[in-house]
């Protein structure tokens, strides 16, 4: 039984008839040796034992950790992709978009911003739009007016051009009456 070799641990029958694994060790200066034996049904316990609780602590850790995700997904990326499709729908042009806000959190203050910012650019737009029809209505004034004065400038061009041509006719005639009275 003691021919196996020391410091390898090796599984035998002891002289109880009981399966064990044993280490053996010799004394130093002495003929003797030192053998350790544990049965092999304790190790198996203690294995088993072992073995339940990693398994236990492996599915206890595997459902914090799905838990945790599942917090993170309800906590930030829902709401991130939410936010993420009211600016695609502000993309579009689509300015009345709202999101509602559910956390109070950095992402809750995003969103709450993206509100704003959304409702400030639908101000702006509709602002912008009457500027345009107001300043489409003042051009139009102003040409009708420019026009009309355009029209009085044309016929007042008109007048003093006829009076002009008149005023020539008129010379031209005083001019052939003066040469028949210096003619006579």
């Amino acid at each position: 039984m003691l021919t196996m070799n020391p410091h390898i641990h090796t599984e035998y029958v002891s002289f109880t008839n009981e399966s064990v694994v044993g280490l053996w060790e010799p004394v130093a200066r002495t003929q003797w040796k030192v053998v350790v034996e544990v049965p092999k049904k304790e190790i198996m316990e203690e294995m088993h034992t072992f073995f339940v609780v990693s398994g236990i602590c492996i599915v206890v850790f595997l459902l914090s950790l799905i838990i945790v995700l599942a917090i993170i997904y309800r906590t930030i990326l829902i709401p991130i992709s939410t936010l993420q499709q009211g600016v695609q729908q502000v993309r579009k042009g689509n300015l009345d978009t709202g999101i509602t806000v559910h956390a109070r959190d950095e992402i809750g203050e995003l969103t709450t911003s993206f509100n704003q910012m959304t409702k400030d650019l639908d101000t702006s737009k509709n602002e912008l739009v009457e500027y345009g029809k107001k300043l489409e209505k003042t051009v139009s004034e102003r040409t009708k007016e420019l026009k009309q004065k355009v029209d009085e400038l044309e016929r007042f061009n008109k007048l003093v051009v006829n009076r002009e041509l008149k005023m020539i006719e008129l010379k031209e005639e005083i001019q052939k009456l003066k040469q028949k009275l210096d003619a006579e």
